[in-house]
């Protein structure tokens, strides 16, 4: 029996993840922005996608196979607020596979999981007795919504599989496949990008060895982390500071019930860009700014009478996340 040498060329992963720019139309009541952002990183994904490879004895003609990622792009969309609020998140995939003889069977998957932990197939295709295996589009779309999150990181991963005539046997792989027999399974993951819950500019940290701020960038406590204005945080907003919140009560500042989403991100920006210095609170463990802002809300009524408020409180943990928001 004579030893030849199986391989599987490394993955090319060209995943995604738009931001802003160019303008999709939507239905005739919305208009939807949507963009390409700035690439991912598709060199580090490939890398971390690997290559898989085995030795193979066999009676039969030497051969080889190979695989590869053709499609792997996540398109978001986002409302025409400023900053705009993420609508949904549109996967396509497409893939292949590739033998210089047949083989039994061949099979082929490409899978996001998103922020939540769910997979999701956006490309798959299996044949038998082939040489060539091309993975259909199976596309994926992520609806943000109360029970669907979107935003956060996104991962990726390739599942192949090649089965070799049964006279055949694997007696090496490369890190990330195993073989059985001669059946030979392999995996590579990655990270395919974070898509975030709003398109505002980014919140940029001040340079503060020039001792200047322009009045975009942000100011922080030492060690805290940049804060986002996550789904969690809105949520606990939204249950303390609206009226009718599980957690509403008269000491608490209300933002105007028609508040919406993208409207509290643009506060929070507007809050972290404040040249206002986030003050420790001894009692709480937490960061407090206030920074003078009306319009938006109502004072509490056992400390402000609920009048018209004046101003926002913003409260970050040492950690960077968001603990409240709310108008005084």
């Amino acid at each position: 029996m004579r030893r030849i040498l199986l391989s599987m060329g490394m993955v090319l992963l060209t995943a995604l993840l738009c931001l802003a720019g160019m303008v999709a139309p939507a239905s005739a009541a919305q208009q939807k922005s949507m963009g390409v952002a700035t690439a991912l990183n598709d060199h580090a994904s490939a890398s971390n996608l690997g290559s898989a490879s085995g030795t193979l004895r066999s009676t039969a003609t030497p051969y080889s196979c190979s695989d590869a990622v053709t499609s792997s792009t996540g398109h978001p969309v986002y409302g025409d607020d400023t900053p705009g609020e993420l609508i949904e998140i549109s996967w396509i995939g497409g893939g292949v596979a590739a033998c210089t003889e047949p083989m039994l069977e061949m099979s082929y998957e490409l899978i996001v999981t998103d922020p939540g932990g769910i997979d999701h197939t956006i490309a798959e295709g299996s044949c038998a007795e082939c040489t060539e295996l091309v993975a259909v589009d199976t596309g994926y779309t992520c609806v943000q919504s109360a029970s669907s999150n979107c935003s956060g990181t996104w991962y990726i991963r390739k599942q192949s599989t090649f089965l070799a005539p049964p006279t055949s046997s694997w007696t090496t792989v490369s890190v990330g496949c195993t073989a059985a027999g001669s059946e030979l399974n392999c995996l590579r993951s990655a990270t395919a990008g974070t898509a975030a819950l709003f398109n505002g500019a980014p919140l940029v940290a001040c340079d503060l060895s020039s001792g200047v701020s322009d009045g975009t960038c942000v100011t922080l406590p030492d060690g805290v982390a940049m804060p986002e204005l996550d789904v969690l945080a809105i949520e606990k907003i939204r249950a303390t500071h609206f009226s009718g919140g599980v957690d509403q009560d008269n000491t608490k500042g209300l933002f105007y019930s028609s508040t919406t989403d993208s409207q509290l991100e643009r506060i929070f920006e507007l809050g972290m860009r404040d040249p206002s210095d986030f003050v420790f609170n001894e009692s709480t463990g937490k960061y407090v700014k206030s920074f003078p802002l009306t319009g938006v809300g109502f004072r509490s009524i056992k400390y402000g009478d609920g009048l018209p408020s004046s101003s926002v409180s913003l409260v970050i943990s040492k950690y960077g996340q968001v603990a409240s928001m709310y108008p005084e």
